[in-house]
């Protein structure tokens, strides 16, 4: 027999005294063994108690009233009868935890593997050498194809090269932008000299000191594309949409830079981007997420494409990633509700990551709990007696009286 004991003795409360239970046999306990647990309050005692109450309740009136008797209620708070929170941190509730989020985990990378492989993808690899590049689709993408670049061998999200930016181009909040060592000519010509048609650009602006500055401007990606369609024997171009490449709203951010008559101005002075590289810089502007791969959308094609045979116009290809050590690809992709398959991708690994950490998790709850149920059990099974406090001498410690289960039960 095993339940929660609850016994009053002098208003004091012993509230989880457990009587094992073996065969025939119920161990009470009597009133004067808990004399010595539990001891009766003495008159005087409680007097003592009544006056210390009795002189709190003064303090309260003579100190504020009500005000001081909640700053008394916070300083001693009563216990709360809420304990769900602290059973959250209880072994069966952490194992279902775990499990819970196990379960979720594996449920969202197996969505994300399927829905990965359904997604389309076409990639172009190409040099600074290559001027048209031929490519085919063999199923048709029948919602609008997203055109991006992708470039790898970059650290574009290193902290120092992000701070190159200029401050007097965008909105930061709590950010370190300067422009040393890339706000001139001369430091355009020395980092990107062999880019004749960025050099055009900054050469355009009339002052020394280029706006907007440093180096992540500096490094803006300008290759240009067209894209042409193999139809009954000729080609005919591809509408690429280059205006809805950035992010909803993200033009407030740069909202410092003024277009007047085409020419975009800081302050009122001219600045060296043009029309046709002002929403690429905005794009640009954005740290990658990857330490060494950069992805960003340079348009979208609108209504899809159909199978068949294409090739790409490279108008523009500048030779400076070569330099730096990059390669590029252009990516035609769909995309869902998830994203594109290299969203998808990274929340697949992602969520397979968290499950593996879920299934160590939840082996050594496992494991836990399980040596404490075999502790249990043979305790349970190695305990033949059991000790009570002795009634016959209760003033003398450390007398016990043992009572031995019988063989049948009673």
């Amino acid at each position: 027999l095993k339940w929660p004991l609850k016994v009053q003795r002098g208003g004091n409360h012993i509230h989880h005294l457990r009587a094992q239970r073996y065969e025939g046999v119920l161990v009470l306990l009597v009133e004067q063994a808990m004399s010595k647990v539990a001891p009766a309050t003495s008159e005087e005692e409680l007097n003592d108690d009544e006056g210390a109450e009795e002189h709190s309740y003064s303090c309260c009136k003579c100190c504020g009233g009500k005000i001081w008797q909640i700053a008394l209620d916070i300083a001693q708070q009563q216990d709360t009868g809420w304990t769900l929170s602290m059973r959250f941190y209880r072994l069966p509730q952490q194992i279902v935890c775990s499990a819970c989020v196990l379960f979720v985990a594996v449920a969202i990378g197996l969505v994300m593997a399927m829905l990965s492989g359904r997604a389309m993808e076409v990639k172009i690899d190409y040099t600074s050498d290559d001027q048209i590049l031929d490519f085919s689709i063999d199923k048709a993408f029948t919602g609008d194809v997203f055109v991006y670049y992708q470039m790898q061998g970059l650290s574009l999200n290193h902290k120092s090269f992000m701070e190159s930016r200029d401050a007097l181009s965008l909105y930061k909040f709590m950010e370190v932008s300067q422009c040393e060592q890339a706000d001139t000519k001369g430091w355009a010509t020395l980092r990107r000299g062999r880019d004749l048609n960025f050099m055009a650009m900054i050469n355009a602006q009339p002052d020394d000191n280029i706006l907007p500055c440093g180096a992540v401007g500096l490094s803006t990606f300008t290759d240009r594309y067209v894209f042409q369609f193999h139809n009954n024997g000729a080609w005919e171009d591809i509408a690429a949409d280059e205006s809805d490449i950035t992010v909803k709203n993200e033009e407030k951010a740069f909202g410092k830079i003024r277009e007047e008559d085409g020419v975009y101005k800081i302050d009122g002075k001219q600045t060296w981007l043009t029309s046709s590289i002002w929403k690429h810089w905005q794009v640009w502007q954005r740290a990658p997420a990857g330490t060494q791969v950069v992805r960003n959308q340079w348009a979208v094609i609108k209504g899809g494409l159909q199978a068949g045979d294409y090739r790409v116009k490279l108008t523009e290809n500048s030779p400076i990633w070569e330099e730096w050590k990059a390669s590029k690809t252009i990516v035609l992709a769909d995309t869902t509700v998830f994203g594109n398959v290299a969203a998808m991708t990274r929340l697949h690994y992602i969520s397979i990551t968290l499950a593996g950490v879920e299934f160590l998790f939840l082996c050594g709850f496992v494991a836990v709990r399980a040596s404490h149920l075999r502790k249990t059990i043979v305790e349970e099974e190695s305990s033949m007696f059991d000790v009570i406090p002795s009634k016959s001498n209760s003033k003398s410690s450390g007398q016990l009286v043992v009572v031995k289960p019988p063989s049948k039960p009673v």
